[in-house]
């Protein structure tokens, strides 16, 4: 190659560099509000708990769950969650399969993240094994208004389980109300047919908190659902009994999927992608704003198996062996953009 193509390939790729950081800037400003989803894998201290199933989390169990591995853990999530907002830091991260507030405590407080200055929410939950869903929110964007828990475990069905976390509160750059749910569905345990009526089930609890918000208050309802559902959008519990579809104008009430289409899923099991982790708005919060859902998938967050091209989630563990990576779930960011 000659001097004169040469300096023509640098004048190119430096008017791409450019143009694309103009993009990324313009898009950057024009962000109104940003929400991280995230499954992270089993978060749990080192502290044995009698009244839940820890066992397998402590540091003389078969997998050495030890304080250098929690804090590992802690700051690896810390990183995602800086380089899932890039120049805009999410301003409300909800996060399931959290042991107790103490991890919260921890990771907005012992890592990077504590120069973000992230409050936390989080009520324990009656699930067996004492995972629970949690919502760090930044107070500077965020103003919390109230909080709660929604029972989703029934007797019948025999059904002992995570709450769902409701929280209320404003997005202080444009004075919006809005109301956040934050989801952990039941799993497949079983099998996904034989399973599937427990997130049925709770499916049903969260749209009739949903519902019981329109019957409350006449005026416009701004409404983020996230979390793992443990089913794609494309399953019964989702588009049917949560009533989170496509956009359409003929369901003023009915949620919007908001989905990124340029990747296969956030959940990689025997071969297959799946969006098991979701996102979706109210159709009138869909309606006030330009919303973009992305998978986030740097490359710290992936791994492929030797001597395959096929990357998937870099998890923590394999079994009981300790694999040193973030999670089995990749997180998703939606962000609220101006029209």
């Amino acid at each position: 190659m000659n001097m004169y193509m040469r300096k023509s390939r640098l004048i190119v790729v430096c008017l791409y560099v450019l143009l694309y950081s103009s993009v990324q800037s313009q898009e950057n400003k024009s962000i109104v509000f940003s929400a991280l989803f995230y499954n992270v894998e089993n978060l749990f201290d080192t502290i044995d708990n009698p009244l839940k199933n820890d066992n397998d989390f402590l540091p003389d169990s078969k997998k050495k769950w030890n304080t250098w591995k929690y804090y590992t853990k802690l700051t690896d999530i810390s990183q995602v969650i800086v380089a899932a907002g890039q120049w805009h830091s999410p301003d409300i991260v909800g996060l399931c399969e959290v042991e107790t507030a103490a991890c919260l405590w921890d990771i907005t407080h012992k890592t990077n993240l504590s120069r973000l200055q992230y409050s936390y929410i989080h009520y324990e939950s009656p699930d067996n094994r004492g995972i629970d869903v949690g919502l760090l929110y930044n107070p500077a964007t965020f103003s919390v208004l109230e909080s709660y828990p929604i029972c989703v475990s029934n007797d019948s069905l025999q059904l002992l389980t995570r709450h769902v976390l409701y929280v209320k509160g404003i997005m202080r750059t444009v004075s919006d109300t809005l109301h956040v749910f934050v989801c952990h569905f039941p799993s497949r345990m079983g099998g996904e047919a034989k399973s599937e009526h427990k997130r049925i089930h709770a499916a049903r609890v969260v749209r009739k908190a949903i519902d019981s918000l329109y019957a409350a208050h006449s005026q416009v309802q701004h409404v983020l659902v996230m979390g793992d559902f443990n089913d794609s959008p494309q399953n019964s519990s989702i588009s049917d009994f949560l009533q989170a579809r496509a956009f359409t104008s003929n369901c003023p009430h009915c949620l919007v999927s908001v989905v990124d289409t340029t990747f296969p899923g956030t959940h990689y099991y025997k071969g297959e992608w799946s969006n098991l982790d979701q996102t979706m708005v109210s159709t009138a919060l869909f309606n006030s704003y330009r919303v973009k859902q992305t998978i986030v998938r740097e490359a710290f967050l992936t791994k492929s198996k030797k001597g395959s091209t096929q990357i998937q989630p870099y998890r923590t563990y394999n079994g009981q062996y300790y694999a040193g990576g973030n999670s089995d779930h990749l997180p998703v960011i939606i962000q609220f953009l101006e029209k």
